[in-house]
């Protein structure tokens, strides 16, 4: 899990971000105040995310109670129409924080399109390299045992040009492989939700007798799109 305590995510802002990072719920008038959750309720988190073109992407939710240096983390569901769903739990009284990182999955991309190619029967030697070189990159990222075995994957994808490619596709296919890429991700330039959203975690039976996620002109219950809050 990446210690990433200071005051921003890091993150490269040399180029613009392509990802988009909104609509971001659980969020009580543009974060100003904390939801509000007992001790061992999940908080599920929903946003929009995209971006231009037809890159894949990967996002995760980040969380952590306040004050805490470093950030847990867990992977983000895509749903449909840009629609992504993450889930963490609370376990202990006071105030947690969260948000969201995002960014183009240029290995799931990479996948995605050598799967077409092949069953198309299109020429994917030069794909493969190019697989290849992304894994290098991820082994250089990763720990001793994920970069073993991420090695051997990578030489699976180096095959020569007069080599039949169908071994090569199924370990560019393995599940195995898309795992240990997804876990040390290249987020050199991943988009951070540009809020640091709050939980205020009491205990269970102050659920009933306290103020729970009231909107100031309203009190009705909010659903839709995005669930209950």
């Amino acid at each position: 899990m990446p210690d990433t305590g200071s005051s921003r995510l890091s993150h490269s802002t040399a180029i613009p971000p392509r990802v988009v990072v909104e609509n971001v719920r659980p969020e009580i008038q543009g974060g100003r105040f904390p939801i509000k959750r007992t001790v061992g309720e999940q908080v599920v988190v929903t946003a929009d995310i995209f971006t231009d073109g037809h890159d894949a992407l990967s996002a995760r939710l980040l969380f952590r109670r306040a004050g805490e240096p470093s950030w847990l983390e867990t992977p983000m569901q895509e749903e449909v129409n840009d629609y992504w769903h993450g889930v963490f739990d609370v376990l202990e009284l006071g105030m947690y924080e969260y948000t969201i990182q995002a960014w183009i999955d240029h290995f799931a991309s990479w996948r995605r399109d050598l799967k077409k190619k092949a069953d198309a029967g299109v020429d994917i030697l030069n794909d493969l390299l190019t697989g290849a070189r992304l894994v290098q990159e991820t082994i250089e990222r990763a720990p001793d045992e994920a970069a073993r075995e991420l090695q051997t994957f990578m030489n699976s994808l180096r095959v020569p040009k007069t080599s039949d490619a169908r071994e090569a596709v199924a370990a560019a296919l393995d599940e195995n492989l898309a795992h240990l890429m997804a876990e040390f991700p290249d987020r050199s330039r991943a988009t951070e939700y540009e809020k640091r959203l709050l939980v205020d975690v009491d205990r269970e039976r102050a659920r009933w007798g306290a103020w729970y996620e009231m909107f100031p002109r309203s009190s009705t219950t909010v659903a839709g799109r995005h669930g209950t809050f």
